[in-house]
């Protein structure tokens, strides 16, 4: 079995077990690893593994769905994650930040979602959400995970995780 750092989970289960109403916690992360090449671009095997670490992780979430970009490698790290979860997953086209902000605002409501961006969507869906602060995703980063309290609030408040093992 492969080990995430115990800081990382000692605040995942800080997160996942606090109460939660309607949009108060969204999950993003980036698509997993992808072939260096090609206009869109599958996972790599070592993609492949870290999409079903992230579903380990977040199996006692409590996720309702997996949200991704209609990309090949956002769909796939999305489908392992969903079909490991038994969940629901739906490409969302374009995944601009406020338009989907808006989707998980009305169409997921009631929902606990995760999201799977890319490096240049994610700054915009966490704005888009609530967040303030800017934040940055280099092309190498394919192991953060960003955790939205008071989504789509005002005190929306992001806690980002790392795994601590490489694939």
């Amino acid at each position: 079995m492969r080990l995430i750092g115990l800081a990382t989970v000692a605040v995942a289960l800080i997160a996942i077990s606090m109460p939660v109403t309607a949009q108060e916690i969204v999950y993003v992360i980036r698509h997993a690893e992808k072939e260096p090449s090609g206009a869109d671009p599958s996972l790599t095997p070592a993609g492949e593994r870290r999409a079903s670490t992230w579903a380990r992780f977040l199996e006692l979430a409590g996720l309702d769905a997996v949200l991704t970009s209609e990309a090949k490698r956002s769909r796939q790290t999305g489908a392992i994650i969903a079909g490991l979860l038994q969940l629901e997953t739906r490409a969302a086209p374009g995944m601009d930040g406020i338009a989907l902000a808006d989707m998980v605002q009305f169409d997921y409501e009631d929902s606990l979602l995760l999201i799977v961006g890319h490096t240049e969507t994610i700054p915009g869906i966490l704005k888009g959400l609530g967040v303030q602060e800017p934040v940055e995703v280099t092309d190498e980063e394919f192991d953060r995970l960003f955790i939205l309290f008071n989504a789509g609030s005002d005190d929306a408040q992001l806690v980002s995780l790392r795994m601590t093992e490489r694939f």
